[in-house]
């Protein structure tokens, strides 16, 4: 029984410290602190960031590899027959009527007209 007591009472320790820990590390309770204490929260928090960096830049390879795979598989196609059609439809607008007037402006209905 008298373990027991001297477990539960080192746990409760661990758990203040710990708690301490996370308040620093949030920036919490800095006052207190000696210059020491601030290198090492500053330094534990530096390996966080490496850490986190790693972790994203895995994760982002990984899916830049898995979307560089199903680019170069499949080549880039319209995806339905609407996209088709409205991609043919718009070539076929872009054609332009316009009108050439060539010589003097003369005044008057005989104008000599080119259509284009």
């Amino acid at each position: 029984m008298q373990q027991w007591k001297f477990e539960a009472a080192h746990m409760a320790k661990k758990i203040e410290h710990l708690e301490l820990s996370i308040r620093k590390l949030s920036g919490e309770s800095l006052e207190s602190c000696l210059t020491e204490e601030l290198r090492h929260v500053e330094h534990q928090l530096e390996q966080s960031l490496i850490n986190v960096r790693k972790s994203k830049e895995r994760i982002l390879s990984e899916e830049n590899t898995i979307l560089h795979k199903k680019c170069t598989e499949t080549p880039q196609q319209p995806t339905n027959m609407k996209e088709a059609a409205s991609f043919h439809n718009i070539s076929e607008d872009m054609e332009v009527e316009t009108e050439l007037l060539i010589g003097r402006p003369e005044r008057g209905p005989t104008r000599n007209l080119l259509q284009g």
